[in-house]
């Protein structure tokens, strides 16, 4: 369906290929989710994990993660920079639209590009609320 690494012009491809992201839980579903806290809401003033998340892992420690419908609407852009003196490869995504609303049931594409190199991996999550 979806080519699992795009280089953009200037890029090499083993800086696309070297990615290699992943996204965890994929699919994620809201049933799977709701077992892990007993299957009730969520009280908003727990301090406890959230599992209404996906997880983007090995991702670049300077990069931009969009986020796409299948028809190519942007759903979400995650900006990702270093804290600090800590460089992550790892970005959670809270399952929220950049218009403040849940992420309905659905395929979606998420492209992730290097800051540094401008590589692209383009790949898909399933939501299953």
């Amino acid at each position: 369906l979806l080519a699992p690494a795009v280089v953009h012009a200037g890029a090499s491809r083993a800086s696309a290929d070297s990615m290699q992201v992943r996204v965890v839980p994929n699919p994620w579903s809201a049933a799977d989710a709701a077992s892990r806290w007993g299957g009730r809401p969520k009280n908003p003033l727990d301090d406890g994990i959230d599992y209404s998340r996906v997880t983007f892992f090995n991702i670049p420690v300077r990069c931009t993660i969009n986020i796409y419908t299948i028809d190519g609407d942007l759903v979400r852009s995650i900006d990702h920079e270093p804290i600090g003196d800590i460089e992550s490869q790892q970005q959670r995504w809270d399952l929220v639209t950049r218009s403040s609303q849940a992420a309905v049931s659905g395929i979606y594409v998420f492209a992730v590009t290097n800051k540094e190199d401008g590589a692209t991996q383009v790949g898909k999550l399933i939501i299953i609320r």
